[in-house]
């Protein structure tokens, strides 16, 4: 299957003005939060609305379970051990406009390039070897 990213009027991937509105809006009810908390202990992915329920709380309470859902999650995935991660870059083309990164859109000075697959591999081989990797289940692979 393949996917493509999508994008707002703009053409940016990032839409700014969802983000705001969903950061800025009023602090969820309790039920809310805790059962985003449930969903991400049962490993599901949680989407941009979800996110946001978990910023947005305000009650110190409910602020120490969001802290303790992530405490055990990050337990049940990693145990009790540091886990450094190194990025792979494989291509260098985006369409954002983030001010800090050398990536962005209008750097016309940057060389854009595009490993293919062959070129993906060589970089993940040798750190696939290298990984310990608690939960392969935990990998996720899509075409974009």
């Amino acid at each position: 299957m393949k996917r493509t990213l999508s994008t707002n009027a703009d053409g940016a991937f990032i839409d700014d003005a969802q983000i705001n509105s969903l950061l800025w809006s009023q602090p969820e009810d309790p039920a809310r939060v805790r059962a985003v908390i449930a969903k991400s202990l049962n490993k599901e992915c949680l989407n941009l609305e979800e996110t946001a329920v978990l910023l947005r709380a305000t009650d110190p309470a409910l602020v120490q379970e969001i802290l303790e859902g992530a405490r055990t999650l990050k337990r049940r995935v990693y145990g009790n051990r540091i886990v450094l991660f190194a990025p792979l870059y494989i291509g260098s083309l985006c369409i954002n406009d983030c001010s800090y990164c050398g990536f962005k859109r209008s750097n016309n000075e940057a060389e854009r390039i595009t490993l293919d697959t062959e070129a993906v591999t060589k970089q993940v081989s040798p750190r696939r070897r290298r990984a310990q990797t608690p939960d392969p289940g935990l990998w996720r692979t899509s075409e974009v």
